[in-house]
């Protein structure tokens, strides 16, 4: 299991295929999102200067929590709910 906080960047080969991490909604799910431009949904990671993580296009949770979120510069900001 992640630990709440941290996010894991799988790569094979020089190539990174996933990123994972622990749902920061509460529910205890592990995120696993597809870094595979040829394969839909997708998403891309970038890490700044100081290595802090931004991830695009926004999460959206849709299992127990249904939160939807970014990721940008290591931290979290919640799309409003409408």
């Amino acid at each position: 299991m992640i630990p709440q906080g941290e996010l894991w960047l799988v790569v094979d080969a020089g190539v990174k295929k996933w990123v994972c991490f622990k749902c920061p909604g509460g529910c205890d799910v592990q995120i696993s999102l597809s870094l595979n431009p040829s394969r839909r949904p997708c998403w891309s990671i970038e890490s700044d200067f100081w290595g802090r993580p931004s991830i695009s296009p926004s999460i959206h949770q849709h299992d127990l929590c249904n939160c939807h979120f970014w990721i940008k510069k290591g931290r979290i900001l919640w799309c409003p709910r409408v």
